[in-house]
């Protein structure tokens, strides 16, 4: 097990909570997480919360169809002139 992988999957798992709750409370996040099966007893990843994390980081635009969730796209950040 990669613990770095699943670290980064978790991380994923409390930003599609942060969508689903509307909140931007990781604490909050977290326990919805939890209550949604997404992550177990021990803080581990449940398959379901795996699931979600790839399809959030796979494809995006997907994700937030099936979802129904609409976040809007951050702005590129242009570099000064030098």
């Amino acid at each position: 097990m990669n613990y770095k992988d699943d670290s980064h999957l978790i991380k994923a798992v409390i930003r599609h909570c942060k969508f689903e709750a509307g909140d931007d409370n990781t604490d909050e996040a977290f326990k919805l997480a939890k209550t949604k099966g997404y992550i177990d007893g021990v803080n581990g990843l449940t398959y379901s919360g795996r699931t979600v994390a790839v399809m959030m980081l796979i494809d995006f635009d997907k994700y937030q169809k099936y979802f129904g969730f609409n976040v809007p796209k951050q702005p590129k950040l242009q570099h000064a002139a030098e």
